[in-house]
């Protein structure tokens, strides 16, 4: 079944019962170039930094992993990015994380879950994630560590992620 109205007014009363701005998470990944297009360049680096240097990749099409995560209220988690590659040197505060295929996993989902605790979990109150529904996000373990840490998961519906994620028609619709 696709996106509806009626679907949709169902999450959103459903949300609205338990929302506070300040408490409510989206996560969301999106794939990000190492070769940018020449009409859409864009070059993300500290503010005020008056050089920046120029990486190149290797392989044209390569693709990072940008998983980034935002509240209701702008405050944001320092990104994770996934490489296609074996290390990475972490910069930025940002989580850097690695696979074969530099997409998400399980696995890596649950590490940025204890990254997102790290920078959300000082506050009181049980935070909401606000996610679809990919397949690395669905584990007992994930599901576990969230109900230990106080974080209620919640997803959005399927086929609808195009509509409701909050940070695909946001935020990362500049990196298309």
């Amino acid at each position: 079944m696709g996106f509806n109205k009626v679907q949709f007014r169902k999450f959103h009363d459903n949300l609205k019962k338990i929302l506070s701005s300040s408490d409510i998470f989206n996560i969301d990944e999106t794939g990000i170039s190492t070769v940018p297009n020449k009409q859409q360049a864009k070059v993300i680096c500290p503010r005020r930094k008056r050089l920046v240097s120029k990486v190149v990749s290797q392989e044209r099409g390569q693709t990072v992993t940008a998983v980034c995560s935002v509240s209701a209220a702008g405050y944001y988690v320092p990104p994770a990015l996934i490489f296609p590659r074996y290390r990475y040197k972490p910069e930025f505060d940002t989580l850097g994380m690695v696979s074969d295929s530099g997409c998400i996993t399980r696995d890596l989902f649950l590490t940025w879950l204890h990254h997102f605790t790290k920078h959300v979990m000082p506050f009181q109150e049980k935070k909401k994630l606000l996610l679809d529904n990919h397949i690395s996000h669905c584990s007992l373990v994930a599901n576990d560590y969230c109900r230990e840490s106080g974080i209620i998961l919640l997803s959005l519906p399927p086929h609808a992620s195009h509509k409701l994620q909050p940070l695909d028609v946001t935020v990362e619709e500049i990196f298309i």
